[in-house]
């Protein structure tokens, strides 16, 4: 996912969070806050938390891999990531849409970490600046076989909304991560059995 990932009521609860969090990283970082005040989650430790989701795929590493960037084709079989535009190389910026179970669905711009053919596809993402929400969302190919491979898909988040956030993480978000994992398992095994029968 991305710090985006997220469904409709906590992207709400986002927009309300985030002005006050900036007012208070403000004030953290220009050093203005009042002895008699407590210190505010801006100037505390960043909080971390992972969700991480896997499923084995009767399919070649290669060939998962061709149907994971072959981004054009996700609004006809992914039900998570509906879309992204942009070229995957690192450093590179993408248009990602995104559409966990029961929202609407949600746009970002998560930049290029990682892009190893046939193992791994790393973004990073941020909500407004860095450190308020942030999610390194990840899809780690493990093959076990010529035919058979291991698919991880998961994101670790930071930032110090995340403890009021991990709930709807860990529910619709993780949720969204399933349904894709799923789809793409289908999508990669009936091409391979159309494949196996010509």
């Amino acid at each position: 996912m991305s710090p985006c990932s997220f469904g409709l009521p906590l992207a709400a609860q986002l927009a309300r969070l985030t002005g006050p969090a900036l007012s208070a990283q403000a004030q953290c970082e220009s050093n203005t806050i009042p002895n008699n005040r407590p210190l505010p989650l801006a100037c505390r430790p960043s909080s971390m938390h992972r969700i991480e989701t896997q499923i084995d795929i009767n399919a070649s590493a290669e060939r998962v891999w061709s149907i994971l960037m072959d981004f054009q084709s996700y609004s006809r079989w992914n039900p998570f990531v509906r879309s992204i535009e942009g070229t995957p190389k690192v450093g590179g910026s993408l248009a990602v849409h995104i559409q966990p179970p029961g929202s609407n669905g949600m746009r970002f711009h998560p930049t290029v970490l990682t892009v190893e053919a046939t193992h791994e596809f790393r973004w990073k993402g941020k909500l407004v600046i860095r450190g308020i929400f942030d999610g390194e969302h990840y899809f780690i190919l493990e093959p076990k076989s010529d035919t058979q491979v291991i698919f991880r898909q998961g994101e670790t988040f930071s930032g110090f909304l995340v403890p009021l956030l991990r709930r709807s993480l860990d529910g619709a978000t993780k949720q969204g991560f399933a349904a894709m994992n799923e789809a793409l398992k289908r999508e990669a095994e009936k091409l391979g059995r159309g494949a196996a029968g010509e």
